[in-house]
């Protein structure tokens, strides 16, 4: 029983690491996919943003929550240029201050008295 459970163990893991390199954007937050999107990031533009990359990521989580980062994970794991990871960054960082704006509002309608 005991050869099984370790068996068992050892298959979730091999498959959540699996996942991981193979699809980020699907892994579940806690994760931390965004490591796996900005080694594709540093790979397309020739290792030029490395802290940058998780930084912008980090950001972009405390700023409008964790589901904020999965397009752009994904955006950028399908990207072939440097040009279009950045694209993809800019993107979600727009995104990301969309989403701000909406509870700065939201906010702001609770205040006056809706």
């Amino acid at each position: 029983m005991k050869k099984f459970l370790v068996l068992a163990l050892l298959l979730v893991a091999g498959g959540a690491y699996a996942g991981y390199y193979v699809a980020p954007d699907k892994m579940p937050l806690v994760i931390h996919p965004e490591n796996r999107a900005c080694s594709r990031v540093a790979a397309l533009c020739e290792g030029k943003s490395g802290a940058e990359c998780t930084d912008y990521f980090a950001d972009l989580r405390k700023m409008s929550g964790d589901e904020s980062i999965r397009k752009p994970i994904r955006c950028v794991m399908d990207a072939q240029s440097c040009g279009e990871a950045a694209g993809c960054m800019a993107g979600g960082g727009v995104n990301a201050i969309f989403k701000a704006g909406e509870q700065f509002l939201k906010g702001m309608n609770k205040s006056l008295g809706e």
